[in-house]
């Protein structure tokens, strides 16, 4: 009699593998088919669910005040693009973070610090000739780990980092950066007696590391949490009173229109892990662009006013929710052999009004498991003729080359 989805905005809903669906768009659909209502709750709705409330499609119910006992946390913006806030042994971390982490650990509380980064470093790089440790099997450098080891978070490869650069055989050749790990083991380092944990896939291994995970944050045995993106989710530690949020911008740096709009929701979301018991709490934000208006509007709580800022080029460029958006990637083992093949679907697809077609072009990520893909951009105000279009690409058979469709997808790479 009622579907109930949960933070709706969560990209997870989206599956790209097949079956290739959106299990909250499919719980919409349930529900109008059934004739029952469905309710979609989030801090930070998604830019199309908000739409359709505005809009008068969905019905806008809104929480004001929080459920917890607390006021809403502080939050403290640092520039990191000077030199001054960064401490000196531990450049990631700035002062003022340092300086309320130590304050937390004097009252006996605790802290969640985000970093949507995994591993030691995220790349190893030459000094003298900047040479980076590139993958073999794809367009992604490789991440440095505290095991010694150099991974690729897209195929698994792994292998021990050369002594030497590989290029010109320069002995500076290291790890630059900071991951999870190396946040852990910053924390380690300047707070000796403090209870550190991690939490990021690579920190799961295990069978029942999540729940000893959150059984020792539970009872307060952890003081520190570091995390990737987990940290987001509605985790409830009533101990927590402060959370900190490393290179806030960083989703802004991909190539995606969606990039603004995740910005503002994992701020938000991971501010609102801080202060949920009786104690007040406080969120420290580190940005190297803390003018961007993701962040700004983050800062104030406002998401009608992130709303208009970012309504304008949505509308303009025609990208949900004023238009259906779908992607066609192809991929080969040859890289010659997709780009004619992408040049020469998009030949074939029907020229329709109200429709435009984008590329082809290499996909940002030009390389995955040794098989090199391009891929077209589809934007209609149409969702039959969207269709259309994506059914004309996926009738077509090209040896040797892999074709598949993606509407309304989460991601571009």
């Amino acid at each position: 009699g009622l579907i109930v989805i949960d933070e709706e905005h969560d990209p997870s809903f989206r599956q790209e593998d097949n079956p290739n669906y959106n299990a909250r768009d499919v719980g919409v659909k349930r529900g109008q088919l059934e004739r029952i209502p469905v309710v979609l709750g989030s801090a930070t709705p998604s830019f199309e669910s908000w739409y359709n409330a505005t809009e008068g499609k969905y019905q806008l119910a809104v929480l004001p005040a929080r459920v917890t006992p607390s006021a809403d946390p502080e939050l403290i913006l640092v520039d990191m693009s000077g030199p001054d806030e960064r401490s000196p042994n531990h450049p990631s971390l700035s002062r003022t973070l340092v300086g309320e982490l130590e304050k937390v650990i004097e009252r006996g509380e605790q802290a969640m610090l985000f970093l949507n980064r995994r591993g030691l470093a995220p790349f190893l790089l030459c000094s003298d000739c900047h040479q980076t440790l590139p993958c073999p099997n794809c367009s992604v450098t490789l991440t440095f780990h505290a095991n010694r080891k150099a991974v690729c978070h897209y195929c698994g490869h792994k292998q021990a980092p050369p002594g030497s650069c590989p290029d010109c055989g320069s002995a500076r050749f290291g790890p630059v950066g900071t991951g999870t790990q190396g946040v852990e083991q910053a924390l380690m380092e300047i707070f000796p007696g403090a209870a550190v944990d991690r939490l990021d896939r690579d920190a799961l291994g295990q069978r029942g590391a999540l729940e000893r995970i959150y059984s020792r944050m539970d009872s307060g045995e952890t003081t520190l949490l570091v995390g990737t993106q987990m940290l987001a989710k509605g985790h409830d530690f009533p101990g927590v009173t402060l959370a900190g949020i490393l290179n806030a911008e960083q989703a802004l740096d991909l190539p995606d229109f969606r990039s603004a709009e995740r910005t503002f929701q994992i701020i938000t979301q991971v501010a609102g892990r801080a202060g949920r018991g009786e104690r007040p709490g406080k969120v420290v934000i580190q940005s190297y662009t803390p003018e961007h208006y993701a962040i700004t509007t983050a800062l104030s709580g406002d998401h009608e006013e992130f709303y208009r800022a970012e309504i304008g080029s949505r509308q303009a460029l025609g990208y949900p929710p004023f238009g259906r958006f779908g992607r066609i990637i192809l991929d080969s083992t040859s890289e010659e052999k997709v780009a004619n093949a992408a040049l020469a679907l998009r030949g074939k697809l029907p020229t329709i009004k109200d429709t435009r077609v984008l590329g082809p072009s290499p996909a940002p990520l030009v390389k995955i498991r040794n098989r090199y893909r391009w891929h077209i951009l589809v934007l209609s105000r149409n969702h039959r003729e969207l269709m259309r279009i994506m059914h004309a690409a996926k009738d077509v058979n090209i040896p040797g080359v892999r074709v598949v469709t993606r509407v309304d997808p989460v991601q571009l790479l």
